[in-house]
């Protein structure tokens, strides 16, 4: 019995050819570089000291420990995507398991079309919760995870991708 390898050999070559033109189409469409992260998260925490005693049990917002989120691009060109109005907080998380985002009451709520350039960022405030008998120094970040910028219109949103925020370092105290 002979085994036959030219239609091995010319699948290959197929596949071959097939990956090649796939790779020559991405490099044309992105100019021959790697795409930079389309968002650039920073967040500011008003106290480097997190304090037990002053966050336990409190569903008032403004008694919560916030912290302040610029949403930015380093791209030229602007950045689309959707986002939570009111229920912002659900489009953050952490990477953190002992640190939490605050939910809190929204009694109107929607998902918007946003954009940001270089010299208008997307900005406002999400608070934290520190899981409680946690002490001493902690570091963490947290992630805007918005949607596209077509969720603004579709249910459910999809995801645009999750970008990390600068390091955040707390002393919990009680």
């Amino acid at each position: 019995m002979a085994i036959r390898t030219d239609r091995v050999v010319r699948s290959a070559g197929d596949h071959l050819k097939r990956s090649l033109t796939l790779l020559v189409g991405f490099l044309f469409a992105t100019n021959g570089t790697f795409a930079e992260p389309a968002l650039v998260v920073n967040v500011k925490v008003p106290s480097s000291v997190y304090r037990q005693e002053d966050h336990r049990g409190h569903q008032d917002f403004s008694r919560q420990f916030h912290f302040s989120f610029e949403v930015t691009t380093s791209s030229t060109s602007r950045q689309e995507f959707s986002s939570w109005r009111c229920g912002i907080y659900r489009n953050w998380i952490t990477d953190n398991p002992d640190v939490s985002i605050e939910k809190w009451s929204c009694t109107r709520d929607g998902i918007y079309a946003q954009e940001v350039r270089r010299d208008k960022p997307f900005r406002g405030e999400v608070s934290i919760k520190v899981r409680e008998g946690i002490r001493g120094a902690m570091k963490f970040r947290v992630a805007f995870a918005p949607f596209t910028r077509d969720s603004a219109s579709i249910y459910p949103p999809k995801e645009l991708g999750v970008f990390w925020s600068n390091p955040i370092e707390l002393d919990v105290i009680d």
